[in-house]
């Protein structure tokens, strides 16, 4: 029997298909022999890892992630490095960085007296913000009036630079504090919540600590630490990081705020006015779509809404004591409506476009969540 021509397209397609998916595996293939053939010739670098939320995750034998973590990654691609991880306290570490017993170091904050002892990246890692933080719900200070400081016990990372800026701070602001210095962070976070330290210096960045952040001393950029025995690899570090900046200027800002800047311990404090609205608030009604999954969803059994707005909503009356009930439409312009009309007093989901939220004289709230295409 011939073959059609309608028949013979398809199987010249479907030959196609498989020499292309053929070369595409093999070309694969040889890419993988490729670098697992380097993968002996790789330079091994000792890196300091101090174990940090958000920064640096993921103690020995761990998955890790982080900000360090991801940018020590993407160096690697340029570089070739391998890396060898130390773990330890940033005092300790910081010392065998000086020492030459770790060629790589991450989060340093530049001064003259380390510039004499170890190398500076040419690029900065990124910039952070250094805060006096009380343990949550303590009356004691009021970060708006320095007086209330004086004779305050505030514990701070042994050896960092947050030592300086406090020193400063106090000068500037004329209050004597005792300040002590810890190599032991969870030693530190036990002395603030029993009152053995009245306040502790960090940064903007701890998470899942009940601290309230009291004020502001200080912003600074911090760098890539390497060793002086180590100059040949401070080339390729240089390289490697302007490379970065070069591809994407703002991986840095894309790092942070994948890490820090909606999770910050600094983005979770209230304002006054936060607080008297919290104070004043009634329960609220928040109109949702009954068939929009994952994002909201009416449930069959309860009647009640279900999926990821309810997730939301019962977190925040846990957090701020806000209850609410929840309304179900069938069609976005129908729930629009009923916000207008005041029927309920938000309306979830919705896309936060700033020209249509000005057109229906509507206020939206920061994105809960995105969605990416595939």
């Amino acid at each position: 029997m011939g073959i059609g021509k309608k028949n013979l397209i398809f199987s010249r397609g479907i030959m196609f298909t498989l020499i292309s998916f053929i070369l595409v595996f093999l070309l694969s293939f040889e890419s993988v022999m490729v670098v697992s053939a380097e993968s002996d010739n790789k330079k091994t670098i000792r890196v300091a890892y101090v174990l940090w939320e958000n920064f640096q995750e993921g103690a020995e034998g761990e998955p890790k992630s982080g900000y360090s973590y991801d940018y020590l990654k993407k160096i690697s691609y340029y570089t070739g490095w391998k890396y060898e991880y130390v773990y330890g306290s940033f005092a300790e570490l910081y010392e065998k960085l000086v020492s030459g017993e770790v060629d790589l170091m991450a989060n340093i904050s530049y001064t003259e007296e380390r510039a004499n002892q170890i190398y500076f990246s040419n690029e900065a890692q990124g910039y952070e913000y250094f805060y006096i933080y009380g343990q949550g719900g303590q009356t004691k200070i009021n970060g708006n009036d320095p007086t209330t400081f004086e004779g305050a016990k505030v514990g701070v990372n042994a050896g960092s630079y947050q030592i300086e800026l406090f020193e400063k701070w106090c000068e500037e602001n004329s209050v004597q504090c005792e300040i002590i210095e810890y190599t032991d962070f969870q030693e530190r976070v036990d002395d603030l919540a029993s009152g053995a330290l009245d306040a502790t210096v960090g940064t903007d960045a701890y998470l899942s600590l009940n601290w309230d952040p009291l004020v502001q001393i200080g912003e600074e950029p911090f760098y890539f630490g390497v060793s002086k025995d180590r100059k040949d690899i401070l080339v390729e570090l240089n390289s490697a990081m302007q490379s970065i900046k070069t591809a994407n200027l703002f991986y840095n800002d894309e790092l942070r705020t994948k890490y820090f800047n909606r999770n910050s311990s600094v983005m979770g404090m209230l304002t006054e006015e936060e607080q008297k609205w919290l104070e004043d608030s009634q329960k609220i009604t928040v109109g949702y779509l009954s068939n929009y999954i994952p994002y909201s969803v009416t449930d069959a059994s309860t009647k009640q809404m279900d999926g990821l707005g309810k997730d939301i909503l019962d977190f925040i009356q846990e957090a701020y004591g806000i209850e609410y009930d929840s309304k179900e439409f069938s069609s976005f312009p129908e729930m629009l409506q009923a916000l207008q009309n005041k029927e309920v007093d938000v309306i979830f989901p919705a896309y936060g476009d700033p020209g249509a939220a000005e057109l229906y004289e509507l206020v939206v709230t920061d994105p809960v969540t995105t969605t990416t295409l595939t």
